[in-house]
């Protein structure tokens, strides 16, 4: 297949149909309509990130409940940065980062930004289970097992920085 990757998916290729070229295009002051897709590719998240000032204890936390696989630490001494990759079974990687002069806003635990995100589980019994072993290492389960509307068996436990987690069947 012509413009097609080694495993036959179609590429993602943006063109302008201008002269004058441009690096970034949603940064561009071109109309939209001067982009054309020629191909298309299903994409996928690659990683999510989370800023906090408990890297340690963040990364514990998924490791120990949701069996995480952590990198080495990174640490860039120039900025203070400090970050880990975990890595889940299949899917998207979560990235923790610390850094100084990050702050945490505390207030309504639903905000502008990401509202949660999902790590599902293999059966509805293994949900139950990891709720309760999670609220018996004395964090806070916000809503408890239950079947939801769209159809998923979930509960939502927040993890030491406050973030919504979906433990999902």
């Amino acid at each position: 297949m012509k413009n097609a990757n080694s495993f036959g998916e179609p590429i993602i290729n943006l063109t302008h149909t201008g002269e004058r070229k441009c690096k970034l295009p949603t940064r561009c002051l071109f109309r939209p309509a001067d982009y054309r897709i020629l191909q298309t590719k299903r994409m996928k998240i690659e990683h999510l990130a989370i800023w906090t000032n408990q890297l340690e204890e963040l990364k514990s936390f998924y490791t120990s409940f949701f069996g995480a696989q952590s990198n080495e630490k990174y640490y860039n001494p120039g900025k203070q940065f400090s970050s880990y990759f975990l890595s889940f079974d299949n899917g998207c990687r979560l990235e923790l980062m610390e850094m100084p002069g990050i702050s945490h806003e505390t207030g309504t635990i639903q905000r502008t930004g990401l509202a949660h995100f999902a790590i599902a589980a293999a059966t509805k019994e293994e949900v139950d289970a990891l709720t309760e072993q999670i609220r018996q290492n004395g964090y806070v389960v916000a809503d408890e097992p239950r079947w939801t509307g769209d159809g998923y068996y979930e509960s939502i436990v927040l993890d030491p920085d406050g973030n919504r987690i979906e433990i999902t069947f």
